[in-house]
């Protein structure tokens, strides 16, 4: 019966690990954007974008990663804790992040 008792120890163990992880490597992607939208976009990637949109375009792709960056450093917290409904945000807001950072300077690196 303890050997039971162990398995079962074992796989909390690895899901908090687990959690742990998710938490640690959103909170990143989180501060990485932060930083990202407070640096200006490369010259050459900027002109081109905005040969294909207008310059307010780039401008509201930046403002919205900050506000996208701020909810992952909420939802990374969520995460850490194992709610099951940030998952699903922290996917949503993934998402928003890859596509404002793309928009805001062609910034595929951080993407």
């Amino acid at each position: 019966m303890s050997n039971v008792e162990h398995v079962g120890l074992t796989e909390a163990h690895r899901r908090t690990v687990r959690r742990r992880r998710a938490a640690l490597l959103v909170g990143g992607v989180a501060i990485m954007n932060v930083l990202s939208a407070v640096t200006p976009p490369l010259a050459g990637r900027l002109r081109w974008l905005l040969g294909l949109a207008p310059v307010e375009v780039p401008q509201a792709a930046g403002s919205a990663l900050v506000f996208a960056s701020i909810a992952l450093l909420f939802i990374a917290r969520g995460l850490r804790r194992g709610m099951r409904h940030t998952w699903i945000a922290a996917l949503a807001l993934l998402a928003i992040s890859l596509i404002t950072n793309l928009t805001k300077g062609l910034d595929i690196e951080e993407a």
